[in-house]
């Protein structure tokens, strides 16, 4: 049969319709048989990028009026197309005769060299079903966060469900080929320790403006610019797909293949849980799916858009247009950040957690500045632009920030040298609020602020503090040790910050004679940052020399140092991250510390695959389709059964199962209000209540017995001040134990269950 090759992405937008259509052209023309085959049965767009306009499509073959002969389109040099359909939104969920009707049309396939399927992006049933069913699967992913953790999800669900072909990826859109290169080890390695798999890199393909001269004509590159960069590392591909032996058993025939696909769209899917019981070194037997079971019901389709009226508040829009440049931040504090934004923290607390990380704080600005354009006035109010951005924008951020510092290349302070950074940037902060109140400066928040992003510069990527040290002030500009001075206050003034703040900034390192001549704020983060040169500072010249400049007593300056070296080391203990001497020295230590930096990454994962997994809830167009999206979640965070919902009527004050009207668990229901049991008292106390942690009465029992568990874990669904029930959940001892430990990630997935299974005219808890 034809060499067959599924081409899909986690994430929409990161060009895979523009690779598979080019590389099979390239294809075509080294003398290869290829058909294009367009699988994004809902919104097809092979033909868009090629020209055509097919007046029949795989919609008259399902239904039984055309031969898939009928609607095969010869392209351009010997390429023939199978268009999709193009808007159907029925065509995205065949049932099980229209499926039948398509199989036994796709049999008849003439002989082909090469089948590629382009594929829709996500994690739907359909997109998992052409990946399972093919040999070989093309991932193409982009350097951003959100395509990287949504490539990552892709291949947990491929491999969870037996895939067991090979893996090519190719990194697209890229600002340089090194880029790439590094984003993709960092990936496969990524899969290759949490997902025991392999993958190769079939290509690089970075930027272009001819390649989107030729999208914008609805023309391949590969044939409007033969000889630009994209063109030729797309024929260079071509060339290494046809010197790689195929993967396909011999025997294996075009009506086997459509088969597979069949069967795989007619099972349900398992859905894997972000962690993995196989030690880290232990070899994935990957003859054999792992074992789960109990088996979840399909997926939906996940590419659905929700439509602008139903946004949250504050959310960010689908592409996040992001600061450059865009400055890397601590695991730690964006995590931190994150957690606020998702538990719906009052907005004071958010940006009390974003102005503990200098980067963070700087890119907050920056998007600011972005969305409010360069017409309005200077500001130097952090919580103004939290406010302004909204919970969901800053969370996004957040996300995009920390794995810049993983994943970019431009990455220029390793992850030991960041904490050192973060370090002295807090504590110059907090020293130069303190001086504030101390010399009765007028403003304190504003100093805080300067003495966070004084040595915002040494954050700048390679070959950006050159350029953003240009037109600073000749004063400075005279002394040495100010490059990262002079392109931090650039930055900063970029960002709209005032003038006075960015002086501070840019005049940090100028001789003390200068800043004896100085305004206050200049004068206050000048002696903060040498104050914080030293863990304690001694009484030597650097001590007395930022008294006098303040007019103060020496004495006073040590101990307003040692109190923000003392609220540096509580918030450092606060977030776990470490600065032991010890740590830093032995090979054991740096092990400990690398673990940690690693968990917290995983946290981070399964933070992104919570957002992505959270807009089919709000998407859902009735509550038992909220309710198996809100188990299916529960099942890939924590790899439990599905879990059981008790909807709470207030004019009874009871709790009644909303399981199948047939089922046995249909009639299941309690009183809230007089019965002891722990499901009522996690619907009267609005609380997590779990069977390990408190005594269990026969119900409890029962309900463990019918989720096939040792205990239960139950969770209030409450949104405001609005109640909607329980949501019981099955666990083990450790499953348990690991949702206690993740409360606010539970937390989050509960309060957007119940808004989403709220009615209208919802009542208000008591």
């Amino acid at each position: 049969m034809a060499r067959t090759i599924t081409i899909t992405s986690g994430k929409g937008g990161v060009g895979k319709t523009s690779i598979s259509v080019n590389l099979a052209l390239c294809l075509a023309r080294r003398g290869q048989r290829v058909c294009l085959f367009d699988a994004d049965l809902g919104l097809a767009n092979v033909d868009l990028l090629l020209g055509l306009h097919p007046e029949k499509t795989l919609r008259e073959v399902v239904r039984g009026d055309l031969d898939l002969a009928d609607v095969v389109i010869p392209a351009a040099e010997g390429l023939d197309i199978v268009p999709g359909s193009s808007g159907i939104a029925a065509m995205a969920d065949l049932d099980s005769g229209h499926t039948g009707r398509l199989v036994q049309a796709l049999e008849g396939m003439r002989e082909y060299d090469f089948l590629l399927i382009d594929t829709s992006a996500g994690i739907s049933r359909n997109v998992i079903a052409f990946g399972l069913a093919s040999p070989e699967v093309l991932l193409v992913i982009a350097p951003e966060v959100t395509a990287v953790t949504d490539a990552y999800a892709l291949l947990k669900l491929l491999l969870g469900n037996g895939f067991d072909g090979a893996l090519h990826v190719v990194v697209n859109r890229c600002r340089r080929t090194s880029q790439g290169r590094q984003v993709f080890a960092k990936f496969a390695a990524a899969v290759r320790h949490y997902l025991q798999a392999d993958t190769s890199l079939l290509g690089v393909v970075a930027d272009d403006a001819q390649v989107e001269a030729a999208l914008s004509v609805q023309q391949p590159f590969i044939s409007l610019y033969p000889d630009c960069p994209a063109s030729a590392e797309l024929t260079r591909m071509a060339g290494k797909l046809l010197a790689t032996p195929p993967q396909q058993a011999p025997g294996i025939t075009a009506g086997s293949y459509w088969q597979r696909w069949a069967q795989a769209m007619g099972r349900p899917l398992k859905l894997p849980a972000p962690g993995d019981s196989r030690p880290a070194g232990q070899p994935r037997d990957r003859r054999q799916p792992p074992k789960d079971a109990h088996r979840p019901p399909p997926l939906p389709a996940a590419d659905r858009v929700p439509p602008p009226a139903q946004a949250p508040e504050g959310a960010a829009h689908s592409r996040l247009r992001l600061p450059e440049p865009l400055l890397p931040v601590l695991p730690q504090t964006a995590l931190a950040c994150m957690r606020a934004c998702r538990t719906g923290a009052a907005l004071e607390e958010i940006t009390h957690r974003a102005a503990r990380d200098a980067a963070l704080c700087a890119n907050l600005l920056a998007l600011d500045h972005i969305r409010r354009g360069k017409t309005h006035a200077k500001t130097a109010v952090l919580e103004d632009a939290v406010t302004r951005l909204g919970r969901k924008t800053v969370e996004t951020l957040a996300l995009h920030t920390v794995h810049f510092a993983h994943l970019d290349g431009d990455a220029v302070l390793t992850p030991e040298a960041l904490k050192t950074q973060w370090r002295h940037s807090l504590q110059c902060a907090l020293l130069a609020r303190l001086l504030a109140q101390e010399t009765g400066f007028h403003d304190r928040r504003t100093a805080y602020l300067a003495g966070l992003l004084h040595d915002v510069g040494k954050l700048l990527p390679p070959g950006r503090t050159a350029g953003l040290s240009q037109n600073a002030p000749q004063a400075v500009c005279r002394h040495g040790h100010t490059e990262h001075a002079r392109a931090g206050a650039r930055l900063l003034a970029r960002c709209g910050l005032s003038p006075l703040l960015t002086d501070a900034v840019c005049y940090h390192h100028a001789p003390p004679d200068a800043i004896r001549n100085a305004f206050g704020l200049v004068k206050i983060v000048y002696a903060a940052n040498r104050l914080c040169s030293r863990r304690l500072p001694p009484p030597d010249a650097g001590l007395e020399e930022s008294a006098y400049i303040l007019a103060m007593q020496p004495a006073a300056a040590r101990r307003l140092a040692v109190q923000s070296w003392e609220s540096v080391a509580d918030t450092a203990r606060r977030l776990d991250i470490r600065f032991e001497a010890a740590a830093e020295a032995s090979p054991a230590g740096r092990a400990a510390d690398d673990e940690h930096q690693r968990a917290v990454l995983r946290i981070l994962r399964e933070h992104a695959l919570l957002g992505a997994s959270l807009q089919p809830v709000l998407e859902a167009e009735d509550p038992g389709m909220a309710r198996e999206t809100i188990s299916r979640t529960l099942q890939l965070l924590f790899s439990v059964p599905p879990a059981l919902f008790f909807r709470y009527d207030p004019g009874s004050e009871t709790l009644s199962c909303q399981a199948p009207p047939a089922g046995e668990k249909a009639g299941l229901r309690i009183h809230a209000a007089r019965d002891r049991s722990l499901l009522a008292a996690c619907c009267r106390e609005r609380r997590i209540v779990t069977t390990f942690d408190d005594p269990a009465e026969i119900m409890d029992e029962q309900l463990a017995h019918l989720l096939d568990k040792p205990g239960i874990v139950c969770v209030p669904l409450v949104f405001r001040h609005f109640f909607a029930g329980v949501m019981v959940v099955g666990a083990d001892a450790a499953q348990a134990a690991r949702m206690r430990a993740e409360q606010d990630l539970l937390g989050h997935l509960a309060r957007q269950g119940a808004c989403a299974l709220l009615p209208a005219s919802a009542p208000a808890a008591g």
